[in-house]
Formats: C-alpha cells, structure tokens, sequence
C-alpha cells in the first residue's frame, strides 16, 4: 500500500471533508480498484473510515491548513475490542488467568488465587463480574505469572494463542484480529504515521499478540506493567545489585499499573512524550485517551469508538451497541459500527457458533490423589482426538500420580505413535524395508500380528501383513520371525491358527526360510499376542523388535505391546525394545476399528487390571463408539 495510491483513492471519492480537492486533467483511476485495494475488508459507504481517510488527507497535505509534521502523528489504539475480539465469552486475558490458576499444573495456586480464578470461569458466559474484577484479575496476573522469565512469559502466551476460540470455528485465540482494523492501521502508517498500542491487558501480552500480524515495534506498545528483576537479585533494590552474566530478567508479583481510564492518559504522556492526534478504542475505559487526544490539541485531532454491534458474526449487542452510539457522538467521537461498516470481522471463513466450551474447559483437575487409570486413558484418547497444547503436562501429571510403572510406560508409548507429529508409518509397497534401524544380526525379530480367519483360511489383509513380513525379512536375512495368532474366526472346524496358516504361507508363497519362524498358536487378542511374543523372544535371546501389522492396528498394537512388554519386564526381568514398524497399508474393514485409540484405550484397562465395571462405564461414556 502506498502513499500515492491512498492519494489517488481519496481524490476520487470527491471532496468531502478539509483539504480535499480534484487536480484538474487527473486521470481517473477505478474506483472499485482503489478502495478494494486499501481497505478491502470495509464497507465503502462507512462515515467513520470516509472521516478518516479525510482527515489523513488533510493532515497529510504539505499546503493544507491542517497538515501535520510526520514527527506529530501519533495515533493511539486500544487493543481488546478495539483491534481484536474480547467476546468469546470474555477477554483472552481474562481466559489466560483462569485457565493459568486452573488448570496449568505448573503452578500451586492459594485460596485467593483460586477464588479469583474460579469468578473469572463462573461468571464469564453472563458477564456477571464482581465490579473490582478488573484489579482483582490485574493482581492475581501479577502473582501467577511471578518468577517467569519474558520468553518463559511470551511462551505461555503463544500456547495459548494457538488454541481455538471457544465460540467460532475457523480461528485461534492468535488470530481474532479485527481484519478492517488491521487495515487502517496499515493505511496510517504508509501516511507516516506513528502508531501505538495503549491497552489495559498485559504489555508483555500485548507484544506476543501482536508479533507476526502487525508492524508495530515492541517499545511502541503500553499496557499493563509489573515490576521486573533479576533472577538473582532476590530482596535487594536495584541500584545495590549488579546484573550478572548468569542472571535473566524475570517478573514479580508486584504490580505497577492497570492502564486503563485516565492511567493511560498518563502512561501516553511519560512514554511518548507528544500528545496524539488520533485515539481509537471501544469502551468507557478509553474514553480518558480520547479526550486528552481532541481536547486543546495545537493540531487537527480525532477520536473513533468501536460499537459491538453485529450479533450475526460475532457476539455483539445491537440493543446497548445503539445507547453507546448517542453517548460516543455525542461526546464528539466517530462511531465504528462493526455490523454496518464491516465487510468482515475476522475473516470470511470465520464462523460464529454460538457453543462454548468455557466451562467444561476450565472445569478444574481432578487433585492428584484421586487421578484413576480411567482418568489417564481418557486424557490420552483426547489428547489424540482433541489436540491441546497442554496434553502432555496433562499426561505427565497423570501418569506421576498413578506411580503405576507399567500405565507411565503405556504413556510414554502413547505419546510417541499418537501425539508425535514425526512419528510415521513405513508401508510396504510404497517404502523401502530398508529404512528400518534395524540391527543386522539374529538379536532382532520381526513380529507379524495375526488376523481372523475366514472359514479357516487367511484372508486377503492377513495374507498382506505375511507379505510385508517377508519383504522386511528380505531385507534383513538375519532376523527371526514371530508369527502369533490363535484358532480364530467361525466356521473353523480344523481349528486352524492364524500363527500356522502365516508360517506356511511365509514359507510356501514368500520364500522364507520356515526355521527363521518361530509361531504363538494360542493367542486370541492383542494383549495374548504380546504375552505370548515376549515368552518366545526371551527364550530366542532377541533384544530388539519391529513389528509388523496393518497400518491402522499399528499404533494401538504398539502401544499394547509395550505395556505388557513392562508387565513381563517386572515378572522376569526381560525386555525387548520396539525399535520400529513395516505395515500392511489397508483401510480397516470393520468400521470400529477406524477408532483405534479407543480401543487401544479399552485393552489397555483390561491389561492395567481395571474393574470390568470401571471398563464397562468408560465405554459407555467417555470412551463410547460415537
């Protein structure tokens, strides 16, 4: 966006307002082309923007009565509400502090903390605030945020800012900017504008915020503060400590200012030195900025509120919106109005959805003497369904409570085949044996799992995962294989096993050496095919193992695999690590199966010892078949 297009673009929406004017044999430019150009996401017809872009040409007209020095143009904006959304159901700051004091297992919260942070969940969805709560959430930020280091804090933020937003589908917490604002602020600065964020949440998540999705430097961006030190400075004041090379700069528990109403009045005033020309904000805590910003100015000056009054798009209230439009002109400020002037909020493929999830969310932990095998096995199924930045604290915290070896183990392999974005299937067919780690020597073993029969015989998948078995034995000639699976499937009146038919066919169809394969005959579940594997790898002295199913069964055989691989581990003493996986790519033909993890989940119960009524309610429940 240039200056000379902006230029171009007022010209031609003819004279209206100071300074304007048509040079005389100008060529004219598309009007559509022009507008779309710079304010794409604004309604054409909008009082408050064609204000605006008056003013700016007036202002920025070297032989208009009205110009200003670039030096002087200072706009001011606030943030919540003004350039982003705070109606989902409340501020993200608001949220931030709740789910910091309720949910973050990083920290041990006393009663005050809890109190505040238990108001700020109940009372959000009917915006039923006690009226200190503004420096009731400003004092509690302060204390749970004390001890962290700026890029610990600015962390936390980004975890928080990559969650969707409760209340739309389409957007994360990091991306609710009001897209017409951001244009405006674009379109100041190309007119050499200075622009400042001055807001009453947090100036350190003001920053985060704001990096990556607008041009505005760190030092230009004022909010809320807390006392800062040194790491190691402790109780002594700054001027008799020395910052070391070891030392960090951290935040306390003391807070310095909540900048709102008059407050930033007076930060503007310490920290930038030069009163504004333009103000922009949303509420009655603004209205002190905009007054110091149009009254006794030596230059031309403005003030814009934004009204929330688009109920279709985001959560607005027409009905107050309209009282806040009389009290807003009246007062001398243009009305934003985010219904009328708006093309859209966020972003044409932003929806509104009118659930939230807040409560459930917020909904505080179970305390950790009463966390129950029920407990992590739901946590990991919605870890994996339900991505959250926090799962694996979640899990952690779960799995250290439990002090149950074999279920942390169960965990640990959870979080690798489920949870680890790096973690992939090799496919047989499609990726060369070869990639496997595998050890080329007889310390190794290839462990193909079984299938049901069909009327005795091996079926088409069964006979798949044989010949990917066979592929990968190829490429290591050295390896044994295990074939394990029990008389399965009706109409089998020879009793015939899966692990038999497998070596047979291994042997007969696929050219391996049948010595190399060693069969459990016994086996009717997954978990038996674990036990059963483990008993013919220790007395075959195996270290290491790859094993080999379907693609779909992988991740949930694995995970079975390797927790009564622990459970046979604490009886004999023996272990053999799983090192790596060669699958059969198929669709699962059974629809349930489409659910692994779910079922992962319910063997799981069975193998840590769950009551059978414990398993019976969490499969009716949290970990139904939806």
């Amino acid at each position: 966006m240039k200056k000379a297009l902006v230029l171009l673009m007022v010209l031609a929406m003819g004279a209206v307002g100071m300074g304007s004017s048509v040079f005389a044999g100008e060529a004219p430019v598309p009007e559509e082309e022009r507008f779309e150009d710079v304010f794409a996401e604004w309604n054409e017809e909008a009082p408050a923007l064609n204000a605006l872009i008056d003013y700016v040409e007036a202002v920025t007209d070297e032989t208009s009565p009205d110009y200003i020095p670039p030096v002087d143009r200072i706009a001011v904006f606030d943030m919540d509400g003004t350039l982003m959304g705070e109606l989902y159901p409340t501020y993200l700051e608001y949220y931030m502090l709740a789910w910091r004091i309720l949910k973050d297992p990083r920290i041990e919260p006393d009663a005050e903390m809890l109190e505040v942070g238990r108001t700020l969940r109940d009372c959000a969805l009917d915006n039923s605030f006690p009226s200190d709560m503004p420096m009731q959430h400003a004092i509690q930020a302060a204390r749970a945020y004390a001890g962290l280091t700026l890029n610990e804090f600015a962390d936390f933020v980004t975890e928080i800012l990559v969650r969707d937003v409760d209340g739309f589908e389409g957007m994360t917490y990091g991306e609710c900017f009001y897209l017409p604002m951001v244009e405006v602020v674009e379109y100041l600065q190309d007119n050499d504008f200075k622009v400042y964020v001055c807001s009453g949440s947090d100036r350190f998540i003001c920053r985060t915020f704001i990096e990556g999705m607008l041009d505005i430097p760190y030092e230009n961006i004022i909010g809320m503060d807390v006392q800062l030190e040194a790491t190691g400075q402790g109780d002594t004041e700054g001027l008799d400590y020395v910052f070391t090379l070891e030392d960090d700069v951290i935040r306390t528990d003391k807070l310095l200012i909540k900048n709102l109403k008059t407050n930033k009045v007076l930060q503007i005033a310490q920290e930038i030195g030069r009163q504004p020309v333009l103000s922009f904000g949303n509420s009655s805590g603004d209205v002190s900025m905009h007054n110091y910003t149009i009254s006794n100015n030596v230059y031309r000056s403005a003030a814009f509120m934004l009204i929330a009054d688009d109920d279709v798009r985001d959560y607005g209230n027409p009905e107050k919106a309209e009282g806040l439009r009389e009290k807003w002109e009246s007062a001398g400020y243009n009305v934003i109005s985010m219904r009328d002037d708006f093309r859209t909020i966020y972003g044409h493929d932003v929806v509104k959805t009118g659930t939230f999830h807040w409560m459930e969310e917020l909904a505080e932990d179970v305390p950790a003497e009463e966390v129950s095998l029920g407990t992590l096995l739901v946590d990991l199924v919605k870890a994996y369904e339900n991505p959250a930045p926090d799962d694996l604290q979640r899990i952690d915290a779960d799995a250290e409570a439990l002090q149950n070896e074999v279920a942390a183990t169960a965990a640990e392999q959870w979080k690798k085949v489920y949870l680890d974005p790096e973690y992939r299937l090799l496919l047989d067919g499609t990726d060369d044996p070869m990639q496997l780690e595998i050890p080329d020597d007889s310390a190794h073993a290839f462990v193909v799992l079984g299938y049901e029969l069909e009327n005795g015989q091996m079926t088409d998948e069964l006979k798949g995962r044989c010949n990917a078995a066979a592929s990968a034995a190829k490429a290591f000639p050295n390896s044994i294989l295990v074939c394990t699976g029990g008389a399965t499937g009706k109409n089998n009146p020879e009793n015939h096993t899966e692990a038999g038919l497998m070596k047979d066919y291994l042997a007969n169809e696929c050219g391996i050496d049948p010595e190399r394969v060693f069969t459990d005959e016994r086996a009717m579940t997954t978990a038996e095919n674990a036990l059963n594997t483990y008993v013919i790898l220790k007395e075959q002295d195996i270290q290491t193992m790859t094993i080999i199913t379907s693609s779909y069964h992988q991740r949930w055989g694995q995970v079975l695999y390797c927790a009564v691989g622990e459970q046979y581990n604490q009886e004999s003493g023996y272990s053999a690590e799983i090192i790596g996986n060669y699958c059969y790519d198929v669709e699962p033909s059974v629809p349930m199966y489409e659910m692994d993890d779910r079922i992962a989940a319910w063997q799981l119960a069975m193998i840590l010892g769950m009551p059978e009524e414990e398993i019976r309610r969490l499969a009716e429940n949290e970990l139904a078949f939806r």
